[in-house]
């Protein structure tokens, strides 16, 4: 195993993971078999299910996902996602 290789399997198809930069903080990782990209730990950046059910509901009120997004300390991307979401049920 190089030292690029990490032991950490691919999600898609659980091949072999190797170093492919880093992205707002976190290690990005691209998978040797598939190709596919993904980050290192999702676990660390995923939110709680209560703060994700709070944002859906001030995005159904009509909150700004700008303004959502300062407050919740989240990418302004990751807002309008949201309410692409709550848009489309």
């Amino acid at each position: 195993m190089s030292s690029e290789e990490v032991r950490m399997g691919c999600p898609e198809c659980h091949g072999a993971a190797v170093k492919n930069g880093t992205i707002r903080g976190g290690q990005f990782m691209r998978c040797k078999e598939c190709g596919h990209q993904f980050m290192a730990d999702l676990e660390r950046r995923r939110l709680p299910d209560e703060i994700v059910s709070i944002i859906k509901k001030l995005l159904a009120l009509g909150v700004a996902p700008e303004l959502i997004s300062k407050a919740a300390n989240i990418s302004s991307r990751q807002a309008y996602n949201y309410k692409k979401q709550v848009v489309n049920g």
